[in-house]
């Protein structure tokens, strides 16, 4: 079986293996309700997101994805869901969409926080 970097609708990276298409995450992607689908469609459609001061510079050396090279974490809300993505700055790239709970909760982001 033959892997193939290729692009998905919206940018988005994505692997080819035999005749399917798998997008490239780090993080949960499936939606747990109609709530959280409808809601990552809207920010795959139009993404608007932005980068709090809160988070750190984009430092992922296994995925390339570094600060360096154009990469920017952002954040978009959507109805109460909170969905993260990376964009590249210079090529207008953007892939990694995932649902992030809410740390109210205390449930864990994927993000690591400045102290």
């Amino acid at each position: 079986m033959q892997t193939i970097d290729g692009e998905m609708a919206g940018g988005n990276k994505s692997l080819k293996i035999g005749t399917q298409s798998v997008e490239k995450s780090t993080g949960r992607t499936i939606p747990n309700n109609l709530k959280e689908q409808l809601a990552m469609e809207e920010v795959k459609a139009n993404p608007q997101g932005k980068t709090p001061a809160r988070i750190p510079p984009m430092s992922d050396t296994k995925n390339g994805w570094l600060a360096k090279d154009g990469w920017v974490k952002r954040v978009q809300n959507v109805n109460k869901i909170e969905i993260h993505y990376i964009e590249n700055t210079r090529t207008g790239e953007k892939t990694d969409f995932k649902f992030i709970e809410n740390t109210r909760t205390g449930e864990k982001t994927d993000f690591k926080f400045k102290d």
